[in-house]
């Protein structure tokens, strides 16, 4: 996971100036209420924008995986559709005999007798 990666960042950029702001001399940064105050408000954002990377990270997988999902379902759905056509044209083949096979093939046309079944449906063909 990306954001466990980036957490030590988060945590060690806040703990390594509190010890090194609040040993320095109060000239420096103002008093010592003051550098404490910014080194828990610097701890503070820091712990926010962890929160807020997990959050994100976590959507980015929610999403991927919700995409994943959907290609499935579609891929699925496109092999039921190509069995079912399969299944329609090898099945009006296999129902009639031969002699009337011949038959529907002479008087209906050679086309229509092997046409899809998306191509009856759509016009296609």
């Amino acid at each position: 996971m990306r954001s466990t990666r980036s957490a030590l960042l988060y945590v060690a950029v806040p703990l390594m100036y509190m010890p090194l702001v609040l040993l320095m001399p109060s000239e420096f940064e103002g008093s010592t209420l003051r550098r404490h105050l910014l080194s828990f408000g610097c701890l503070f954002y820091s712990a926010l924008m962890f929160v807020l990377a997990v959050q994100m990270d976590l959507l980015d997988r929610v999403t991927f995986i919700r995409h994943l999902q959907l290609q499935e379902s579609v891929k699925r759905e496109r092999l039921l559709r190509v069995a079912a056509e399969h299944e329609a044209e090898q099945g009006i083949v296999r129902s009639q005999p031969q002699a009337n096979l011949a038959e529907a093939q002479s008087s209906i046309g050679s086309e229509a007798a092997f046409s899809t079944l998306s191509s009856v449906i759509f016009g296609a063909g």
